[in-house]
């Protein structure tokens, strides 16, 4: 009968620590996700009127931040915390892949690589005298912009450049005729954005790099 009693109070006891367990977390819960939304509102409120900036808080949270790239790396055996330097490295690691693939079949003996054909090769013949454009339109640009792939990487996420499409076409259209009627490139769009991306290993170096 002791031992009965004894079971029945350990029992009731576990039941109520469960119970309070229970309850502690779901104040715990409740507590974080209001510290969660107070923060992340303020940071949307804080940034109210730029859209990159509310998205990298909205990334955030969904856990989708951009993995930052190691500042230093090891080039010719030493450390290269130049930004500009990286970026030239960076450049020419990439163009010389394929010469440097076919180098290394070459030396045992397998199929080489193509290289690879100029551009030139696809162009038709110059004109040097004379040149004609047809204007941009609005139908031009919008089609285009139907073609994006939505995965595609863009400081402006690609479902809201296509839902926007009907706006900004006639907009792009207008601007890039322009700029073909005064012979004007934008500078930026002269600049190629190439984010590398780790695969694993050693971070310093550029071939674990893709």
């Amino acid at each position: 009968k002791q031992w009965y009693q004894r079971r029945v109070a350990i029992t009731a006891g576990i039941r109520s620590c469960h119970e309070q367990f229970k309850n502690y977390r779901k104040t715990l819960k409740d507590s974080i996700e209001t510290a969660k939304r107070t923060h992340y509102g303020g940071k949307i409120s804080e940034h109210s009127g730029n859209s990159k900036k509310i998205w990298e808080v909205i990334n955030n949270l969904r856990g989708k931040s951009r993995r930052q790239i190691k500042p230093s790396f090891n080039i010719d055996n030493k450390k290269i915390t130049n930004r500009r330097i990286i970026a030239n490295e960076f450049n020419k690691y990439f163009v010389s892949i394929a010469a440097t693939l076919n180098k290394k079949y070459d030396d045992i003996g397998q199929v080489l690589i193509d290289d690879l054909p100029s551009f030139r090769q696809y162009m038709s013949s110059s004109t040097m005298n004379s040149i004609y454009l047809h204007d941009c339109s609005a139908d031009e640009i919008s089609k285009i912009i139907t073609e994006l792939k939505n995965g595609k990487s863009s400081d402006i996420p690609i479902h809201i450049i296509k839902k926007s499409a009907h706006l900004t076409s006639p907009l792009l259209a207008n601007y890039f005729t322009n700029c073909m009627k005064i012979g004007y490139f934008p500078d930026e769009l002269k600049i190629g954005r190439i984010s590398p991306i780790y695969k694993k290993e050693n971070e310093e170096l550029m071939e674990n790099y893709r």
